[in-house]
């Protein structure tokens, strides 16, 4: 599309009422913001050129636009049922806005190109309809605008006293009613109300990244109109760019944090992996936005300390001294035994639910079970364990670590799965998958389609499939 096309598009669209998108979608299938109109500042308060850029980079904004995108794939597919046509969109005070929306796909004769032309409507809602939900998408935005921290319903897991409730969070089910953990969100609460940078410690899968977005939405809701973002460096490719760097690469001196125009939590999954670059670009942001009166709170997960990360030369003394990081420490699973029973009835229940079985009872062998296990893996673990017990079980709930079980199919017939004392983690999840395809006669979307029961977006799911190579 030329330039002379483009200016034509974005002149028209600055004088479409209302909130409207135009999405390209490219060889492979993925949708790519290319206008929208100036609705977007009037609604969300971004300039249509910031938020087109920010499309394209880990922020809130993506996330936001990804669900829309999956949400119009999975109403265009003709096993979807029906869905509503409603969506949320971050404004740029980190409020998360109900919106209900049209859409129309479609290809210009004079282009080769499939376009989604979107148009947003705001649905009314008063403030205390307006929540952050727990876990989700990688990217999450906190915040208040109304002043009242005690009021305010948009942390998520709970209000703000206690999360010894649970839910989903990052993927992890989420449970804090042991003494460990109801001592960590007691710290989680205190250090909430600091400003010093944070560094969430602990041994692999222990749930440390949701520890990290829910102190970082803790404090977003004491202070009005704070930012979240949240960026797992373990979801990046391998041959990245700098993941902080501004619109033009080869400006040294730019990075995309700086037209952020309020105080923001930046949560980062596994910082080991952040390149000499990104630790440079980070701290010149960190610079930059203090100078122009803004903070910038890092809160960073990591499987070691501060000082073994220096010493193992992942991260720069320079970095390391500049943020100079406080430590909280996740406990690993098998420390938290009063919690494992809920997290095994969360897992059992997810599970059944997926194979279409009833709900399994876990009791007390299972769990002894468990905690003999010592659980090396933490929740990688104890999902795993669950998965295969469950696949071994009938009426009771067995334990087992891995042995030859069966699976029914949706026929007459007995398909056996195979699976190895312990199994490679993306073995395990091909044989998974494609019982669960099994169960759903090979359907990914609509209602009982592989990509609901298993509570993943549809497009995610094809991706999953795709590079498993999973027969479906």
């Amino acid at each position: 599309m030329s330039t002379g096309t483009n200016a034509f598009w974005r002149e028209v669209l600055d004088y479409i009422p209302g909130l409207v998108m135009l999405f390209r979608i490219d060889e492979e299938e993925q949708a790519h913001l290319i206008f929208v109109s100036d609705g977007v500042t009037e609604q969300l308060g971004f300039e249509p050129e910031q938020y087109v850029l920010a499309s394209e980079e880990p922020t809130m904004v993506r996330s936001d636009l990804e669900n829309l995108v999956d949400r119009i794939a999975s109403m265009t597919h003709p096993d979807s049922g029906e869905i509503e046509a409603a969506v949320n969109l971050t404004d740029r005070g980190g409020n998360i806005l109900p919106y209900q929306f049209d859409y129309r796909l479609f290809r210009p004769k004079s282009s080769k190109v499939n376009l989604i032309s979107v148009a947003l409507h705001p649905v009314d809602v008063s403030i205390d309809d307006v929540q952050v939900v727990g876990g989700g998408p990688v990217v999450e935005s906190g915040g208040s605008t109304n002043g009242d921290a005690g009021q305010n319903k948009r942390e998520g897991v709970k209000s703000q006293g206690e999360l010894a409730g649970h839910g989903i969070a990052g993927g992890v089910s989420f449970v804090a009613g042991s003494p460990v953990m109801k001592g960590l969100m007691k710290q989680v609460d205190e250090l909430s109300r600091l400003s010093q940078n944070m560094l969430i410690t602990g041994e692999r899968s222990t749930g440390k990244m949701t520890i990290a977005d829910i102190m970082a939405r803790k404090a977003a809701v004491l202070k009005s109109g704070t930012q979240v973002w949240s960026l797992d460096l373990r979801d990046l490719k391998g041959n990245r760019n700098r993941i902080f760097a501004g619109l033009d690469e080869a400006d040294l001196k730019s990075t995309i944090l700086d037209d952020i125009e309020s105080n923001l939590q930046l949560v980062l999954g596994e910082i080991s992996l952040l390149k000499a670059a990104d630790q440079r670009d980070l701290l010149l942001a960190i610079e930059t936005r203090l100078k122009r009166g803004f903070t910038t709170r890092v809160i960073a997960t990591t499987t070691g300390s501060a000082e073994d990360l220096q010493k193992r030369g992942k991260l720069s003394v320079d970095f390391l001294y500049r943020l100079s990081f406080l430590s909280v420490m996740v406990p690993p699973l098998r420390d938290r035994a009063d919690d494992l029973q809920k997290l095994a009835e969360l897992q059992v229940e997810k599970v059944c639910t997926v194979l279409g079985v009833g709900v399994l009872p876990v009791d007390g062998a299972f769990v002894k079970g468990l905690m003999r296990s010592k659980l090396p893996g933490n929740f990688e673990e104890l999902n795993k364990v669950v998965a295969v017990s469950v696949l071994g079980s009938s009426d009771v709930l067995k334990f087992s670590t891995g042995l030859k079980v069966e699976v029914a199919s949706s026929g007459s017939e007995v398909g056996a799965i195979q699976f190895a004392e312990i199994l490679p983690f993306e073995e395990m999840s091909r044989l998974y998958l494609e019982a669960v395809l099994e169960r759903t006669g090979g359907r990914i979307y609509g209602k009982g389609g592989a990509a609901e029961v298993l509570e993943m977006k549809p497009t995610t799911l094809q991706s999953k499939l795709k590079k498993l190579e999973v027969k479906k």
